[in-house]
């Protein structure tokens, strides 16, 4: 009995290592903000709450709200740099391979999977169709995909 409690013991100790070091390895490597404390940029979140949807585009590198030409020259800027670079921006680097590619300006702002003229990374539905962009609730979420959206008219 006393070698099974040991062994159940090791094991749990050994997951929870394994766990923690996944973990680490799966940080987002970012820009620093600060060179004296090696904090990193985060991304921004409703209300400082992190466990809420961030609406933030993707492809909105200035955080002015949009997506826009000035997003897409300041892409155009980093394009072909990577990690360890100077001016590599994890953020352009939505794919995750390491370098600013054609392949991120594709996914962020070429890519329209259900075909509505909207770009996905701006899509507030990309599964669907919805070319209005309607999102009568303002959870960034469209309507056309909403579940707390009531399609039902009670008047």
């Amino acid at each position: 009995m006393f070698k099974k409690y040991i062994f159940l013991v090791s094991v749990l100790f050994i997951s929870l290592i394994l766990i923690t070091a996944i973990t680490n390895d799966m940080k987002p490597e970012g820009k620093k903000v600060s060179e004296s404390t090696g904090s990193y940029d985060a991304p921004p979140n409703i209300e400082g709450d992190p466990m809420i949807f961030d609406k933030t585009p993707l492809c909105d590198f200035d955080k002015d709200g949009d997506c826009d030409n000035d997003d897409m020259l300041y892409f155009q800027s980093i394009i072909g740099q990577c990690k360890n670079e100077d001016r590599y921006d994890f953020q352009a680097d939505i794919d995750g391979s390491g370098c600013i590619d054609s392949t991120d300006e594709y996914l962020l702002f070429h890519k329209d999977l259900d075909n509505d003229g909207i770009n996905d990374a701006i899509d507030n539905a990309p599964g669907i169709a919805n070319p209005d962009q309607k999102d009568s609730d303002g959870d960034g979420i469209g309507d056309v995909s909403d579940d707390t959206f009531d399609v039902h008219d009670d008047s």
